[in-house]
């Protein structure tokens, strides 16, 4: 029986995390305060460390976790993570159309982002469920597009695991010269980056390769190079696996002696790792051995050993598939279940969707209304401000224009004064006059207010109060009854300067008689 040995990762997560690492990591995803970026990756590490192999259906529901979180906060690489760790879950329960469904979904997503290494590893995934199909063709496709990704990318690791796994394809179609090609490309892809498994696994399988194309010696060469290197890491499984491939050499060339060697270390080490699988074949070699040696009694022993090593798998790949029926019914069980509540969790979203709208409808409206009043107080702002300037510029005007008539009755006085020195050196009111135009309601304050007005237009008020003997309250008051008499109608600053005029101009009407 020739047998590969293969590199097919499904992620990179191997190892089972202490329950102590892993309270920390859940500590990590449960504080909302950290960093949305810091719960997420410690959900992706703990799916991966803790979950993906041991609990599947655990680990697609701690991804799916993953995957809403990302999804509400936009942090699509972690989506298409948690999608990716979900294929491999569905992968592991025999669930393979949900699995290949969840590596398209991360693909597209990965594709979007750019991110041609999660692309990479997605398809890679992929062409592993169509490999455990025994769909080759399928297999080899999607090996050669992940392989073309992570060579364009020059990730090693990613390129080295898939030239094995097509090598692994091309030997399944018994193309041994294509799967030489790659298993060598492997090899030195490997030995660049210093990855010992690597290395040793793709010796094994060039050893293989150069055994079924019948050089003996240069395959045994390869073998003893696997098996001195995985020896060095202590990997010990590898080396069971290593020790039976080389007793099936040996035995094939008739070197039974040989092959009781290594098939004798190999069944070693598989019962002290307690490994039905390496003991079921290292058992089988040695039964072989035995029986063509005429070691009967030996030989019964290992076809017991091996019988029961063989039921063993047996059982347990029967509670495996019992379980991924299990896994698959409660999963379909499940979606029913998460349709219904889908449908009502989208009511609840779609009324809360609803009811936010309403409310950035009405924030936007008195947004708008706030904006609108504000450009209104402007406006008023600006037209007050405008008509006080236009009030101003007219009150201005408007005095300019009466000192400018008092000025002429000065100096028309004055011209009279020179002409006919009988007349006053000073103004004089004409009260009678005044008073008429008054209709007769001046008293003598008022008269007394005139004629020092008269004599000074713009004398302030208090001046005046102090001339006349009069309170200041007493001027004002009589200023507004003649403003009224007198009909007086200037603005306000400009009304005593008005009546000033007007008087004036009564009593020198009078006087140049």
């Amino acid at each position: 029986m020739k047998r590969l040995l293969l590199l097919l990762p499904l992620c990179c997560w191997l190892s089972i995390a202490p329950a102590s690492v892993l309270d920390s990591v859940m500590g990590v995803w449960n504080d909302t305060t950290q960093p949305d970026t810091s719960r997420l990756k410690a959900m992706q590490w703990m799916i991966g460390d803790s979950y993906i192999f041991s609990k599947p259906d655990s680990a697609i529901y701690y991804a799916q976790m993953q995957y809403e979180l990302a999804e509400v906060k936009g942090q699509k690489k972690y989506m298409a993570n948690a999608l990716n760790m979900q294929g491999i879950s569905f992968a592991i329960r025999g669930i393979h159309p949900k699995a290949i469904n969840c590596y398209s979904q991360s693909v597209k997503i990965f594709e979007e982002l750019g991110n041609k290494g999660g692309v990479a590893t997605a398809i890679l995934n992929m062409g592993n469920i169509y490999r455990q199909q025994d769909d080759k063709e399928k297999a080899l496709e999607y090996y050669v597009k992940s392989l073309k990704l992570f060579e364009d990318l020059g990730h090693k690791s990613g390129l080295g695991a898939a030239l094995i796994n097509v090598g692994t394809i091309y030997v399944d179609k018994g193309e041994l010269e294509k799967a030489m090609k790659y298993f060598t490309r492997s090899l030195k892809v490997k030995q660049e980056v210093g990855h010992k498994i690597g290395i040793a696994t793709s010796l094994i399988n060039i050893g293989e390769v150069s055994r079924r194309q019948g050089d003996f010696s240069k395959a045994m060469e390869y073998f003893e190079n696997g098996l001195k290197i995985y020896k060095e890491i202590g990997s010990r499984n590898k080396v069971s696996e290593a020790c039976v491939i080389i007793s099936d050499a040996y035995i094939d060339e008739g070197q039974y002696y040989k092959a009781l060697d290594y098939a004798t270390k190999g069944l070693e080490i598989a019962q002290e790792m307690g490994s039905p699988g390496l003991t079921r074949d290292a058992s089988k070699r040695l039964y072989d051995i035995y029986k063509h040696n005429g070691d009967m009694s030996n030989a019964l022993k290992m076809h017991e050993l091996y019988i029961d090593a063989k039921d063993s798998i047996t059982n347990e790949e029967n509670t495996k598939a019992i379980l991924q029926l299990q896994y698959k019914y409660e999963y379909e069980n499940k979606v029913a279940a998460d349709s219904i509540k889908n449908a009502e969790m989208q009511k609840i979203k779609d009324a809360q969707l609803a009811v936010q709208q309403a409310k950035l409808k009405q924030e936007k409206m008195m947004r708008y209304g706030l904006l609108t009043i504000s450009l209104l107080i402007i406006i008023l702002m600006f037209i007050l401000i405008l008509n006080h300037r236009n009030f101003k510029k007219q009150q201005l005007e408007e005095t300019e224009k009466l000192l400018s008539q008092l000025k002429l009755l000065k100096a028309d006085n004055a011209l009279r004064r020179i002409t006919n020195p009988a007349l006053q050196s000073e103004f004089e009111l004409d009260r009678e006059k005044v008073n008429s135009a008054a209709e007769n309601k001046l008293n003598e304050s008022d008269l007394k207010i005139l004629t020092e007005l008269c004599r000074q237009p713009t004398i302030a008020n208090k001046d005046i109060a102090e001339q006349v003997y009069l309170s200041l309250e007493g001027v004002k008051s009589s200023f507004k009854k003649m403003y009224d008499l007198f009909d007086i109608t200037a603005s306000s600053r400009n009304k005593k300067l008005a009546l000033a005029i007007r008087v004036m101009t009564l009593s020198e009407s009078s006087n140049s008689k």
